[in-house]
């Protein structure tokens, strides 16, 4: 661990360069792990969701570079940091929410004597069977699901389910995106901060 206000001599644009680099690559890397058992299955969230939240953070990041690097405004690296982890938070929250409500358990057969469980997003509204079913039997909409079948599309419509795709994948790019800017502005702050 470096202590702070070190002294590095000659060496300190090198190890101050070094620390960012090395947060910034920490804080892509988060981009690119694999999803928790928690969270819905990649069927339903594509992986291109990641990539493009990982490109978003990576371009965050070279402006990040540039206005603390090149034109030494910590200032606006300060409030990046402040915002982008204040969005990271209310995106977490908002995911959290989606996963709660929104998340169904499907079981698929995979042989004659096993099966296993797979998570699967479910529509913002149901279908005319799926308001009848949950009318006349006073049941959980995961009891219902699997009463039709687990099949999703005569619980909810196809339009139901995309939009709440949709917004999952936002608030998973969005928190991808801000929690990679808020770690890599923090560790340009303090790269910068080795500096001085």
């Amino acid at each position: 661990m470096i202590p702070l206000g070190a002294d590095f001599g000659p060496l300190a644009g090198i190890v101050s360069g070094a620390t960012a680099a090395l947060a910034a690559a920490g804080a892509i890397g988060l981009a690119f792990k694999r999803r928790a058992r928690w969270e819905p299955g990649e069927s339903d969230l594509p992986q291109g969701a990641e990539r493009v939240s990982g490109m978003i953070g990576a371009v965050a990041i070279a402006i990040l570079w540039y206005r603390g690097y090149v034109l030494k405004t910590l200032d606006g690296v300060i409030q990046f940091a402040i915002w982008s982890a204040t969005l990271a938070v209310v995106a977490l929250l908002v995911y959290v929410y989606l996963i709660v409500l929104q998340t169904f358990v499907r079981t698929v057969a995979i042989s004659h004597t096993e099966t296993k469980e797979v998570k699967v997003i479910g529509g913002f509204w149901l279908t005319e069977d799926g308001r009848v079913a949950r009318r006349r039997k006073r049941l959980p909409i995961q009891d219902i699901f699997k009463g039709m079948g687990y099949e999703p599309d005569r619980l909810w419509p196809r339009p139901a389910r995309a939009l709440a795709k949709i917004a999952f994948i936002v608030a998973y790019m969005t928190l991808s995106a801000a929690g990679t800017v808020a770690l890599a502005a923090a560790g340009l702050l303090i790269a910068t901060g080795s500096l001085h």
